[in-house]
């Protein structure tokens, strides 16, 4: 089991730079940059654990090289732009909460060259099926899904890692749920008043 550490902790007035520690495919320790904080190195460092585990683990290619970078990465400079912006659900950090409980655990160690093909709207294909067999309200999946939308197109016209956008499901072909409540009576019974 790898580990997660600040490399500049001992160094007063210089901002934490983490780096995560794992055992490669050929067991030897493998060192990587960090996120933004130990949480989410963590998650980072288990994701690549996990793709070491199932053998879909490829080196990181050198951040900031276009397209190579991978998903996590991008998720984290995207929602830091949103919450720039003042956006309400990045400020409050529903957006970044989605994508780090339900989409980077499950995407995040792809780079964002692989969203521009074909194989790319497979993938968010098998990720959307993934969140319907879960105990998620379709509305909480049409949220993520919009939020994926809104990431690629920035990836796509703004930022240009990413070739063309995989967010091409449609709810009239059963790709998508409807938007629709988990519980048909939970508006019945609500309390609206503050």
């Amino acid at each position: 089991m790898g580990h997660e550490k600040d490399k500049n902790k001992n160094k007063p007035g210089l901002p934490a730079r983490w780096v995560i520690v794992y055992k490669g495919p050929d067991g030897q320790d493998v060192t990587e940059p960090g996120g933004e904080n130990d949480v989410s190195s963590r998650a980072l460092r288990v994701m690549r654990e996990d793709a070491v585990a199932q053998g879909t683990w490829q080196p990181r290619k050198k951040a900031g090289q276009g397209g190579n970078t991978p998903f996590w990465e991008y998720e984290l400079k995207h929602s830091a732009r949103r919450v720039a912006q003042g956006k309400s659900l990045a400020v409050d950090g529903t957006e970044h909460g989605n994508m780090v409980n339900h989409v980077v655990p499950r995407i995040g160690h792809l780079t964002m060259l692989t969203f521009g093909t074909a194989r790319g709207r497979e993938v968010i294909c098998e990720l959307i099926a993934e969140l319907r067999t879960k105990d998620l309200a379709p509305a909480t999946i049409l949220n993520i899904y919009g939020q994926l939308r809104v990431l690629f197109s920035w990836a796509v016209k703004k930022d240009k890692v990413c070739s063309a956008s995989p967010c091409t499901l449609e709810t009239s072909m059963d790709e998508l749920p409807k938007d629709e409540d988990k519980n048909p009576r939970w508006r019945q019974q609500a309390n609206f008043a503050r």
